[in-house]
């Protein structure tokens, strides 16, 4: 795989936004469980403005440009 089919890739890039999303989630959860709340608070509105695309289209491909 080349830097331009991986900045070309629709599908690529897709689903290195979900893993990213995915960790900021993970961030999210670990944080609500050491009780850092604004932090938790911070990475849960991180993930649902990377989701409200993907949400609108139903596409899970679409993402934030």
């Amino acid at each position: 795989m080349t830097l331009e089919d991986l900045v070309h890739g629709q599908r690529a890039n897709a689903v290195i936004g979900w893993v990213l999303t995915g960790i900021v989630a993970l961030s999210a959860i670990w944080n609500g469980l050491t009780a850092a709340i604004l932090w938790c608070g911070l990475a849960l509105l991180v993930v649902v403005v990377a989701s409200v695309p993907a949400l609108a289209t139903r596409d899970w491909t679409a993402m934030l440009p």
